[in-house]
C-alpha cells in the first residue's frame, strides 16, 4: 500500500516537470542563440530536464508558491555548469 503511494507521488512529481520541458527548451533555445555552434541544443535540454525531474521530485508546495519560480534559475545553472565544464 506504501509502495503504491509512493509511486503514485513520483508520478505526479514528475508530470509537474513535465508541464515545464517547453519552457526548459525554450530556455535552452536562447542560452544557444550565443553560444557556438560547438555546443549541442540537445545536450542543454538534456541538461535542463535532467535537473528539472530532479527539483520537480523534490518539490514542496508549502514551501515555494511556484514551481518554476523555484525551478527556473536552477535549470539555467544547471546548463551553465555544463557549459563550464566543457572548457
Amino acid at each position: 500500500m506504501k509502495n503504491a503511494y509512493l509511486q503514485d507521488l513520483k508520478h505526479k512529481k514528475d508530470e509537474l516537470a513535465l508541464q515545464y520541458l517547453p519552457a526548459v527548451k525554450a530556455m535552452a533555445f536562447r542560452l544557444k542563440e550565443r553560444l557556438p555552434s560547438s555546443v549541442d541544443f540537445s545536450d542543454l535540454c538534456a541538461i535542463g530536464t535532467e535537473e528539472l525531474i530532479k527539483l520537480a521530485r523534490r518539490y514542496d508546495e508549502k514551501l515555494n508558491d511556484s514551481f518554476w519560480g523555484y525551478a527556473k534559475k536552477r535549470v539555467y545553472g544547471a546548463m551553465l555548469d555544463y557549459l563550464r565544464s566543457l572548457d
